[in-house]
C-alpha cells in the first residue's frame, strides 16, 4: 500500500469514476478492500464485462501520426544515428537507459495530469483527459484492447518530444529521443500488464516485473485503492517522491500547476538545447 503520510490537514481523495459526476470516493468504495488472495475485485480477471473494451476515439488521429511524423522522424534519426562518428553501441545503450530514466517520473507526471478532472473542460487536452479516467471505471478493459490499439495510444506525446531531434545538434541527445519511443511503448505496455491476468502475460514479462525493470501488479494496484499514489507506471521507483510531492509538496495531485511540469518534461530537449546552444535547422541526414 501507499505509505506516505499526507500532512494536509485535509486529504484530497480522487473520485473512482471518470467524470464529474461521479461523487463516490475510492475510500468508501466497498470494492476497493483486498481479497485474502491480495487480489482486488476490481481487478476480477473472470469478469466479462470488462472484457469489453472501449474504442478508441483518437485511433485514426493516432494512427496518421505514426503514419506522417512517427515514422519519418524515426527514419530520420535512424539514419543520422547510423552515419555518426560519435555513437556507438555502447553509447545506444547509454541512451537507452536515459531515455528510460526520463520516461519513468514523466509518466508519473503525465498521469497526474491526465487524472485531474479539471483539465476535463480544456480544449484539446480534455478529451484525452476524459478518456484517460474511464480506466477507473473498468481496469482490466486496456488489457483487452487490440494491440495495435495500444500500441498506437502514446503516439501524439512522443511526436511533440521526438520531433525535436531535428533541431538539436547533439547526436547523443538524439539517440536518447530515438530510443524514447522505445521506453515509451514500455512504459504503455508495462501499465497494461499490470492490469493483465499472469496466464495472459507474454513470455518473460513477470520476470521484468520481479526484477523491478516495469512496475508490479500489486504496485499499480495501490494506486486504484485511492488514486492519489503511485501514479507513475513504467517501473514505479520514482513513486515514493511522487508520493511525497502531492502530498507534502506545495501542490496536491489536483493542482493544475501540475501541467506545466509535465510542458517541461515534453520540451525538454529544446530547452537544454538552447540552454548549451546546440539548436540547429533540419538538415538531410540521407
Amino acid at each position: 500500500m501507499c505509505k506516505t503520510v499526507n500532512t494536509r490537514s485535509t486529504p484530497n481523495l480522487r473520485k473512482r469514476g471518470g467524470s464529474p459526476d461521479s461523487a463516490t470516493s475510492a475510500s468508501a468504495d466497498p470494492k476497493q478492500k483486498l481479497t485474502g488472495a491480495g487480489v482486488m475485485p476490481s481487478f476480477d480477471h473472470t469478469d466479462v464485462s470488462q472484457r469489453k473494451f472501449d474504442d478508441n476515439p483518437f485511433m485514426i488521429s493516432d494512427l496518421l501520426v505514426f503514419l506522417f511524423v512517427g515514422i519519418p522522424v524515426m527514419a530520420h534519426m535512424g539514419a543520422r544515428l547510423f552515419a555518426s562518428e560519435e555513437i556507438g553501441p555502447v553509447d545506444m545503450a547509454v541512451a537507452l537507459i536515459v531515455s528510460y530514466v526520463f520516461v519513468e517520473p514523466a509518466s508519473g507526471v503525465l498521469h497526474v495530469v491526465l487524472d485531474n478532472e479539471k483539465f476535463n473542460s480544456w480544449p484539446l487536452l480534455g478529451e484525452v483527459a476524459i478518456s484517460f479516467q474511464r480506466h477507473h471505471d473498468k481496469p482490466i478493459e486496456i488489457s483487452w484492447r487490440p494491440t495495435l490499439n495500444f500500441f498506437l495510444e502514446p503516439m501524439v506525446p512522443w511526436a511533440i518530444i521526438g520531433a525535436q531531434s531535428l533541431f538539436i545538434k547533439n547526436d547523443f541527445t538524439v539517440a536518447v529521443l530515438f530510443n524514447l519511443f522505445f521506453t515509451t511503448q514500455l512504459m504503455m505496455f508495462a501499465h497494461r500488464w499490470s492490469h493483465m491476468a499472469n496466464s495472459r502475460k507474454p513470455p518473460g514479462v513477470k520476470t521484468l516485473q520481479n526484477l523491478g525493470i516495469i512496475m508490479s501488479d500489486a504496485h499499480h494496484h495501490d494506486h486504484h485503492r485511492t488514486y492519489d499514489c503511485n501514479f507513475a507506471i513504467c517501473a514505479g521507483w520514482s513513486n515514493p517522491v511522487m508520493n511525497w510531492l502531492t502530498k507534502n509538496g506545495p501542490w496536491d495531485e489536483d493542482n493544475q500547476w501540475w501541467f506545466t511540469v509535465l510542458a517541461g518534461f515534453y520540451f525538454l530537449p529544446l530547452m537544454l538545447g538552447a540552454y548549451r546552444g546546440e539548436l540547429q535547422m533540419p538538415t538531410n541526414p540521407f
